[in-house]
């Protein structure tokens, strides 16, 4: 049963053993160089980098919109604080005799 294969392979995770139970198959040491990615499900199986692309394009948009925000909230509140200036010395500007 999957949910018990799970289990033992967590459990032997968690005890500092490799991640492994009866009817999975080796699974290889993960690293930067080698990303054997154990799929779970009926018949389980390693693969190598499953969804490279997919990982290539999250990195992108992590690393173009996410770590960017704090140079696009800052452009943002700039122009934010410019109109707020501009609106509130137009008001004061009106009711001045």
């Amino acid at each position: 049963m999957l949910a018990g294969q799970i289990f033992h392979a967590w459990t032997a995770f968690l005890r500092g053993e490799k991640p492994a139970a009866e009817g999975l198959p080796q699974w290889p040491e993960y690293t930067s160089g080698n990303r054997p990615t154990m799929i779970l499900d009926h018949v389980s199986r390693v693969e190598q980098a499953p969804r490279e692309q997919e990982l290539r394009l999250w990195d992108w948009v992590l690393q173009e919109r996410f770590l960017n925000l704090p140079e696009i909230f800052a452009e943002a509140l700039d122009g934010f604080t410019a109109s707020i200036s501009s609106a509130i010395s137009g008001l004061f500007n009106s009711h001045l005799p």
